[in-house]
């Protein structure tokens, strides 16, 4: 993702930007699916903060 990207995204979401490596890592057995260092959005991330905004989510931890 591109700086120029990234400031057009809602400024909660700017703030939730990692690499691919860590937005990919699996957390059960600590490995990464890549090694990239191109930024993206952390969609686990920002699908948490949303729930508590809401409220009324529920996320796996929940389960």
């Amino acid at each position: 993702m591109t700086k120029e990207a990234i400031e057009k995204l809602p400024e909660v979401m700017q703030s939730m930007t990692a690499t691919l490596k860590r937005c990919s890592k699996d957390d059960a057995s600590s490995d990464y699916m890549t090694e990239s260092r191109l930024l993206a959005v952390n969609f686990d991330r920002f699908s948490k903060y949303y729930c508590q905004m809401k409220k009324n989510c529920t996320t796996t931890e929940n389960q």
